[in-house]
């Protein structure tokens, strides 16, 4: 089940829960091969260029939407704790299909917390300074495929 919140700030929390350990979890969102098989919404696909899960390091990947333009998100590493805390800040947003009214602020920082639980992982995503336009289904559909790639 995915639980979300949007508030006045305009950033969103999405809350999910996986039946995998923390570990698998934060390791889908830091090993390339398995970042490629969950990022981004439905019918999306994605090519991770570059992923240095580290503090500092930095992220590219590629977006192709089901039309078939391409896209980039890209950015830096904050916070790297594994398996417990992923922060990172998006600093080239994906546009592919975007209305340029609802294209991303950039900066944009994403939190994502993994607690263990007695059946797997609670995930809390927090994506913070988003545009007035942003569609918060995305995460929600990516974190559906990211279970799926689980």
């Amino acid at each position: 089940m995915t639980e979300t919140a949007i508030t006045a700030t305009r950033a969103i929390t999405v809350r999910r829960h996986y039946r995998s350990p923390p570990a698998r979890v934060f390791a889908a969102w830091t090993t390339p091969e398995m970042v490629d098989a969950w990022w981004g919404p439905a019918g999306f696909t994605t090519k991770v260029h570059t992923l240095e899960a580290r503090p500092g390091g930095r992220f590219h990947f590629e977006m192709v939407a089901p039309t078939g333009s391409a896209s980039h998100t890209a950015g830096t590493y904050v916070e790297v704790d594994p398996p417990r805390r992923l922060v990172f800040e998006i600093t080239d947003h994906c546009t592919a299909d975007v209305e340029p009214g609802e294209q991303q602020h950039v900066p944009a920082r994403v939190i994502v917390e993994f607690v263990a639980t007695a059946d797997g992982t609670a995930l809390t995503l927090t994506h913070e300074n988003l545009s007035d336009g942003f569609a918060e289904p995305a995460w929600a559909q990516a974190l559906e495929k990211l279970e799926a790639a689980l």
